[in-house]
């Protein structure tokens, strides 16, 4: 009898995918389009794009679709155009016009004073045609029906918001800003602060935390499934921001197990030379080294654990002299079949992993 293996599918297909999107489409449609070309159920993304936006979509394939709440709270960068002397119901282009007024007077100067009024610590009111839930429905149902709803103020973090152009009567500004930041609140805000109306007329995503649109792949066309599974990053490489240890596949056989690991601080500074001198072979190497590739960390006690070959292992939280899995990543050379994976998803009480 002849063997016959199947071949590698992109229904193993695992990673985080930066993708490009156009002015039109939702998030969530550019998700269904992954799902489809790669053939994976688990797809979401770190962060959403209302459809009038454009650029970055930081979409995550199956087992990463674990990082989603850690990728959230990263900082942001757009670059929006705000068109003043016109408000929008929606605060955007797309909203019906509330309100017209002249807005020949303004000049570049009083608009980057203004622009520079917003930097650091504010308190924005959310339009009113948004996600956020209130009695259990979003805001954007109550608006549609003409109910008014009040949204509490939220803190957000303007970190710079710099004018790069001005053509009365439309800035273009770039902003870095920190999470749960409504470009749109900002445009019409701007427009409050100088006594004029205005909405955002163009949004275009350029960062969200380390990842960047100019690495993006382009998301017009998202059905080639090789072009995708090649643009895919996985392991390490995948969350440069975040700290992540070098351990082996006993390590990662206790961690995905539930069980701790060895840590000692000390070994965190002479760690890369200690594992050149234990050698690769070695079945000893019980000491975890823990690197950061960049000094920003979204969570300042998490730690991403990489196996030897460069697969997610798990998350995990110094306790002590161990560490203590918090989040565990199925191995994917030894996901089970669709069929066998409901009888096989056992995990340790606290812990959930992940099944494709």
């Amino acid at each position: 009898m002849v063997k016959i293996e199947r071949a590698h599918t992109p229904a193993r297909a695992q990673g985080i995918l930066l993708v490009d999107k156009p002015a039109g489409p939702s998030s969530f449609a550019v998700v269904a389009q992954v799902r489809r070309a790669l053939g994976v159920r688990r797809v979401g993304h770190a962060g959403t794009l209302d459809p009038l936006a454009s650029g970055l979509l930081v979409v995550l394939v199956g087992n990463y679709t674990r990082l989603s709440d850690l990728l959230l709270g990263g900082d942001k960068t757009y670059e929006a155009r705000i068109a003043f002397g016109v408000s929008t119901q929606t605060d955007d282009a797309e909203g019906q016009v509330l309100r017209r007024a002249d807005a020949s007077h303004l000049n570049e100067q009083m608009v980057e004073q203004v622009c520079q009024s917003f930097v650091g610590d504010i308190q924005q009111q959310p339009p009113i045609y948004s996600a956020i839930h209130v009695n259990g429905k979003r805001a954007y149902q109550y608006a549609r029906k003409g109910q008014n709803v009040q949204l509490p103020l939220r803190k957000v973090s303007i970190h710079s918001l710099q004018l790069l152009a001005w053509q009365a009567p439309y800035a273009t500004v770039r902003v870095h800003c920190s999470k749960g930041t409504y470009m749109r609140a900002l445009a019409r805000d701007v427009g409050k602060a100088l006594q004029l109306p205005a909405h955002l007329a163009q949004l275009r995503r350029t960062h969200s935390g380390c990842y960047a649109v100019a690495d993006a792949v382009c998301g017009s066309n998202l059905s080639d499934s090789c072009a995708l599974l090649a643009a895919m990053r996985t392991g390490v490489a995948a969350v440069p921001n975040l700290p992540h240890c070098a351990i082996g596949e006993r390590e990662a056989i206790d961690l995905r197990c539930g069980r701790t690991i060895a840590y000692r601080q000390g070994d965190v500074q002479a760690a890369a030379v200690k594992q050149h001198a234990l050698g690769a072979g070695s079945t000893r190497a019980r000491a975890v080294h823990v690197e950061s590739t960049q000094s920003q960390q979204l969570a300042s006690t998490d730690l991403l654990v990489a196996r030897s070959n460069n697969t997610l292992v798990a998350l995990v939280r110094p306790q002590l002299d161990r560490l203590l899995p918090v989040r565990v990543f199925a191995d994917p050379s030894l996901t089970p079949a669709p069929t066998e994976a409901k009888q096989r998803s056992r995990s340790p009480k606290g812990l959930q992993l992940l099944e494709g």
